[in-house]
C-alpha cells in the first residue's frame, strides 16, 4: 500500500473508540409544534448501541455462531453508515419512512 512502517502501523488503523459529537451539535428537533425528536446522528448512535448490546448478549447466551455473525455484520453496517452514508455498493441507511439518514459524522 506504500505506507511507512514507522508512521502507519496497521494496528493504529483499528478504531477502538467511536467519536460521539456532543449534544450541542446534535440537538433535539421540534416536531408538530409540541413534540420533540432526535436528529439523525442520535438515531444512528442508538442503533449502534442497541446492536452492540445484541452482539454481546448473543455471545454471552451461547447463541449459534452464524447468528452472532449476522449481528456483527449489522453492527459493521451501522458504524459504516454512521461515518459515511454514501458508500459505493452499500445501501444507504434510511428511516422507516424510506427517507435517507442525513448528517453523518464523517
Amino acid at each position: 500500500m506504500g505506507l511507512s512502517a514507522e508512521f502507519a502501523r496497521p494496528e493504529w488503523m483499528i478504531m477502538t473508540v467511536l467519536p460521539i459529537p456532543p449534544l450541542a451539535v446534535r440537538p433535539s428537533i421540534q416536531m408538530d409544534g409540541s413534540s420533540t425528536g432526535e436528529d439523525d446522528l442520535t438515531h444512528k448512535l442508538f442503533a449502534i448501541i442497541k446492536t452492540n448490546a445484541d452482539v454481546y448478549r448473543c455471545a454471552q447466551d451461547g447463541t449459534p455462531a452464524h447468528l452472532i455473525q449476522q449481528h456483527e455484520q449489522l453492527l459493521q453496517y451501522h458504524v459504516a453508515t454512521y461515518m459515511d452514508n454514501d458508500i459505493a455498493g452499500q445501501p444507504p441507511a434510511a428511516h422507516k419512512n424510506g427517507r435517507p439518514v442525513s448528517g453523518q459524522f464523517g
